[in-house]
């Protein structure tokens, strides 16, 4: 069981990484905001679709700093307790669910949605039709990912 406490410690340090980078992205995108608003000769009057883009870009990166403190609490929660580490441990190694997860791709479409919200989140300072492309995009791949688990969890 130290073996799976080094993990789960080694995985809220990621995530408190990921809490770091939200921050701040949040922090330069809120000065952006504020730069945009106090200089519209430089920017161009602002219109409500740029405000929401932003407010939508915003948020998102809210939420994936939300999903992080989550997960480094959850992880906290589970190294404190033995019995909870034991049946941690052995929710993830339960053959089933490990089998329905690959054929559901789920660990690497996880990473690869996260990394295309990222870089729509960037593309969102550049062009709207390319932030939306790309999030349409996340989106569609997650939903997939969890219907196919779905689908295998009552199949199999």
């Amino acid at each position: 069981m130290e073996e799976m406490k080094k993990k789960l410690k080694r995985n809220s340090i990621i995530w408190a990484g990921t809490v770091c980078l939200a921050i701040l992205t949040g922090v330069y995108m809120l000065f952006q905001i504020l730069n945009k608003e106090s200089m519209p000769a430089v920017y161009g009057e602002a219109d409500f679709s740029t405000g929401m883009m932003d407010g939508f870009r915003i948020g998102l990166i809210m939420g994936l700093g939300i999903l992080g403190v989550v997960n480094i609490i959850h992880n906290i929660r589970i190294i404190r307790d033995e019995k909870k580490i034991q049946l941690y441990y052995n929710q993830l190694k339960d053959e089933r669910m490990q089998a329905i997860r690959s054929k559901a791709g789920i660990p690497m479409i996880l990473f690869t949605s996260l990394m295309i919200l990222a870089a729509a989140i960037i593309a969102g300072n550049y062009s709207t039709p390319v932030f939306l492309t790309l999030l349409i995009t996340a989106m569609v791949q997650l939903s997939i990912s969890v219907a196919v688990k779905l689908y295998y969890m009552r199949t199999m």
